[in-house]
């Protein structure tokens, strides 16, 4: 296999889910590192389910492991670990379309390992953020795009729009990043992006996550800080959590 001059580097990926989303997205990454466009030591596959489709199907390679695990307990261990930003460096989060709420939920969960006394209690965001779809959901997060039309749901999100045929002249994580900086001072608000890696496969560099989950260790030991949101975002489109911290 020849590999391009221009391939992308990585470690590791961690991929949610073994199912139809993460046995494609496995597929894709091998498919990639065969064209000579990508290069990996290993993609983690994660899954509940021992028999999942990823088991089962394939694809099969040495590559390849699949971890039988919650998906939040598997990123709250990521998180736990005691890596730094500078040693996942060349490490990726591969999320599902269906689970952006597994940083925030893993995030929480860590930092109430860490911080002796913290308890976290369910919230709702309720301020408009600037997006023209905002859609409040039973949990109290709230859905946000900037899509009124109806997106594939492998879009990469490229410059131009392919369902308006226009430029794509808008971005969530800097959108939402300007209205949190203009928030109150006791909550601490944090925008983690998945953006198109290679061939086909958005990833949210592990990098940002640590660095986002230091970040809140640090704003909630330094700070007064009563209230805790993350969204989690691509270009167009995102969810936003909110929990309010209390201290024993």
């Amino acid at each position: 296999m020849k590999v391009s001059r221009f391939a992308k580097q990585a470690r590791f990926f961690h991929i949610v889910g073994g199912a139809c989303f993460g046995s494609q997205y496995a597929r894709w990454l091998l498919r990639a590192r065969s064209l000579g466009m990508l290069q990996l030591e290993r993609i983690f596959a994660v899954d509940r389910d021992p028999d999942c489709r990823l088991l089962r199907e394939g694809p099969h390679d040495a590559a390849i492991s699949v971890v039988c695990s919650d998906w939040v307990d598997y990123l709250t261990r990521l998180l736990l670990n005691q890596a730094t930003p500078e040693t996942v460096a060349a490490d990726h989060w591969v999320p599902s379309p269906l689970s952006p709420h597994i940083l925030f939920l893993a995030m929480t969960r860590a930092a109430a390992e860490l911080i002796p006394g913290l308890r976290w209690e369910s919230a709702a965001i309720t301020e408009p953020v600037g997006v023209p779809v905002q859609i409040p959901l039973a949990g109290g997060n709230l859905a946000v795009s900037f899509a009124e039309w109806q997106c594939p749901v492998n879009c990469i999100e490229p410059p131009t729009c392919p369902a308006i045929r226009g430029p794509r002249t808008w971005d969530m994580k800097a959108t939402l990043e300007k209205h949190f900086s203009a928030e109150r001072a006791f909550r601490s608000s944090h925008v983690l992006q998945c953006r198109h890696f290679v061939h086909g496969v958005g990833t949210i560099p592990m990098q940002d996550i640590l660095t986002e989950f230091a970040r809140l260790l640090e704003n909630l030991k330094s700070s007064p800080v009563q209230e805790f949101a993350v969204a989690t975002v691509s270009g167009c489109h995102g969810l936003i959590d909110v929990a309010h911290c209390r201290r024993l």
